[in-house]
């Protein structure tokens, strides 16, 4: 572990030919930190999160965001971002819990108490940073221009913010529901027991649990699991999936380089089928005509 991460990084970027950051936050010191190591020409690939809530709060810079753009690296958005990750070159990395800002790489003051680990990437980690941008949306300027009109028109009211682009950026209404899953999309609460706080801080970033019932189901229904698993369902011609068979088929789409175990699984369906239960029952059926519970597409 590392507690001058950004001496680590600024040494890496200096000998770097190929960068790829994945970072929910970002500002603009960090962005000048980049400028400042990197040399010029380097392929470099930015994700980032920045829904309306993360701009509004200054979490996400649109205007370093904008910089990055015009600067020629290939910016993304992902809407259920929440890991930290640095890739340099092709074998090295760093991972742990800090953000590209300036309090995540304490760059001024004290900034924030990360934790960060170096380390190898194995043909399978590449793999899965590779996959995480295929499922991110590329910014282009006239996207970094709207979010700019819309922050300019923005008070710092996060409650009316909306949770994402839908009504701002049509082009953002296409969230990929096909091209496999991470343990990261799934419910790790249920909505019918009490739960652990890791899971409610997991579930209240994506599908914000805890909030009202018709915000969680307003977020639910833009998830990419209540997609997936509608488009798994609407396939069938009795639109139905038995439980052991939708955990086969989420085990079997699961990218995670580490996939979980079949039982794990199990438990991540169970919390999916009280989401389906509490949020959307007018489209999803839940009984048990036997054994094994039965969800039935309702329409």
């Amino acid at each position: 572990m590392s507690n001058n991460f950004h001496q680590q990084l600024g040494i890496a970027l200096e000998n770097a030919t190929r960068v790829n950051i994945l970072s929910p936050y970002l500002t603009m010191p960090a962005v000048n930190f980049l400028f400042e190591h990197l040399p010029l020409g380097v392929d470099t690939k930015i994700i980032v999160r920045a829904r309306p809530a993360d701009i509004i709060s200054g979490a996400v810079d649109i205007n370093a965001l904008s910089i990055l753009h015009q600067s020629g690296v290939k910016c993304f958005l992902h809407r259920t971002l929440h890991g930290k990750f640095y890739q340099i070159n092709e074998s090295e990395g760093f991972i742990g819990s800090a953000n590209f800002t300036s309090n995540g790489l304490c760059l001024t003051g004290y900034g924030n108490l990360e934790l960060t680990v170096k380390v190898s990437l194995s043909s399978n980690d590449r793999l899965l940073i590779a996959s995480v941008f295929q499922d991110a949306i590329p910014i282009t300027s006239s996207m970094i221009k709207k979010i700019i009109e819309f922050s300019s028109k923005q008070e710092k009211n996060l409650e009316c913010c909306p949770a994402w682009w839908e009504n701002i950026l049509p082009i953002m209404d296409y969230i990929p529901s096909n091209d496999g899953l991470y343990v990261g999309d799934l419910p790790w609460c249920n909505l019918f027991s009490d739960n652990k706080d890791a899971d409610i801080e997991h579930d209240e970033d994506i599908f914000l649990y805890g909030k009202s019932l018709e915000e969680m189901k307003f977020e639910f229904l833009q998830s990419k699991i209540y997609l997936f698993i509608v488009d798994a369902i609407s396939h069938r011609g009795n639109k139905q999936m038995y439980f052991g068979e939708l955990s086969e088929c989420i085990h079997g789409c699961l990218k995670d380089d580490l996939l979980p175990y079949r039982k794990e699984v199990k438990g991540y369906i169970i919390n999916l089928l009280s989401y389906l239960e509490k949020l959307v029952p007018e489209q999803f059926s839940i009984d048990r005509p036997n054994y094994s519970q039965r969800i039935t597409l309702i329409y």
